[in-house]
């Protein structure tokens, strides 16, 4: 037996295999370092715009209900039957200053005054009596000396009585006359009726309503405004007048701010002119708002009225502002963030929006100087720090970059 028969079958296994590791792990070629330099990272190209200070006015948009400056219940100051109603006395009439809306039965008020000049007329001859008998007696009395039986004896008590049922007569004459007149029922003011609550033949009590009336000589609207917008008009704040003898010179009428209200009837889009008159005396101590009072003049003049209860959009004019910045709604994110760049480098700034439109927003910031750089879209692709191209460059070095074909190709 050879004595490779002798070596065991694990050692044959084993011993070439240890070999061929330690040739493979001693002779395998060293790595060299690599010094080629990486490839540059592109920077991300934007668009940006130049922000330009300018002094102009704005546009500042809220929402109301319209309604109406009046609105009263006629209430009836005589109980009676209504014997007539105007043409206009139903849901939706209009009706002019003074016109005669209804009439109730006077003839029990006109028998009232008839009564009152009676006892007028009766408290007058006693009267008149009683003044005769007062200078009868001060002929016939002359030498008594005593100071009350003068009184007593002159008539002055039975006197002053009779003046006084005079005077008491007359009173219940002018009241008989008022009442008549209340038989009358005018109009306060010119406007429409929005409700009735009697009618003709109906039999009404004192101080019963007879209908629900609007005054359309005016229609206001009450706008709520956060604290922002607010300070960018002119608030009307009613305080009392003094008077100043001293001062012989009429004060300047107050410039009131317009307002344009907007709404939307059918497939037409209306548009009606107010102004802001006055701002209410409180502010909302849950919301913060501001409330202003837009009014308009003839609401219901207009070639397309303007109703009551209509929902419409104000469009206020703003006092003029200095140090105004207009970009590209796209230029703003996140409702008030933008990026602006020093030497290309993206910095992040937050900005108080005035207003925005479909295609502009406009706030004011001192920081921000003229042309200075902001960031006009793809906010979403960078990070502040970070170096970007304007897209002009960014094309340039594409250009570059690209190898220049030959004639052969």
């Amino acid at each position: 037996m050879t004595i490779w028969q002798r070596i065991p079958l694990t050692l044959k296994i084993l011993v070439p295999g240890l070999i061929a590791v330690y040739l493979i792990s001693t002779m395998k070629p060293k790595p060299e370092p690599d010094t080629t330099p990486p490839p540059e990272k592109p920077k991300p190209s934007v668009n940006r715009v130049y922000a330009s200070p300018v002094t102009e006015s704005l546009t500042i948009t809220a929402q109301g209900t319209v309604e109406p400056r009046r609105k009263i219940d006629l209430i009836a100051q005589v109980a009676g039957e209504i014997t007539h109603v105007h043409p206009a006395f139903v849901a939706g009439g209009a009706f002019n200053n003074g016109d005669i809306l209804i009439k109730i039965e006077p003839i029990e008020y006109e028998l009232a005054l008839a009564r009152a000049n009676a006892e007028l007329a009766q408290a007058e001859m006693q009267f008149a009596t009683e003044k005769g008998l007062a200078r009868q007696a001060k002929q016939q009395w002359r030498d008594l000396k005593n100071e009350e039986a003068n009184r007593l004896f002159l008539r002055k008590p039975q006197l002053a009585a009779a003046a006084a049922n005079v005077d008491s007569a007359k009173a219940s004459v002018k009241m008989a006359k008022l009442n008549l007149q209340r038989t009358t029922v005018k109009a306060p003011f010119t406007g429409r009726i929005i409700n009735i609550h009697a009618d003709l033949g109906q039999i009404i009590g004192k101080n019963n309503a007879l209908a629900e009336i609007i005054d359309t000589s005016v229609a206001q609207v009450t706008l709520a405004l956060p604290q922002s917008h607010a300070a960018l008009i002119k608030l009307h704040h009613h305080h009392a007048v003094t008077s100043n003898k001293k001062s012989s010179k009429t004060p300047a009428p107050e410039v009131l701010t317009t307002v344009t209200l907007s709404a939307q009837i059918g497939d037409q889009q209306f548009e009606w002119p107010g102004s802001i008159t006055r701002s209410l005396a409180s502010i909302n101590q849950q919301s913060r708002m501001y409330y202003v009072v837009a009014e308009i003049q003839q609401p219901y003049a207009f070639k397309q009225p303007l109703p009551m209860g209509l929902f419409v959009t104000a469009h206020i004019k703003s006092k003029p502002l200095t140090n105004l910045i207009k970009l590209p709604k796209e230029a703003v994110f996140k409702r008030n963030q933008l990026y602006w760049l020093n030497n290309n480098i993206v910095n992040q700034k937050q900005v108080n929006v005035l207003s925005q439109d479909q295609s502009y927003v406009w706030f004011q910031d001192e920081s921000i100087e003229p042309n200075t750089a902001i960031v006009a879209d793809r906010q979403g692709y960078i990070l502040p720090g970070v170096e970007v191209l304007s897209v002009a460059e960014a094309q340039t070095k594409v250009n570059k970059i690209q190898p220049t074909a030959t004639a052969g190709e």
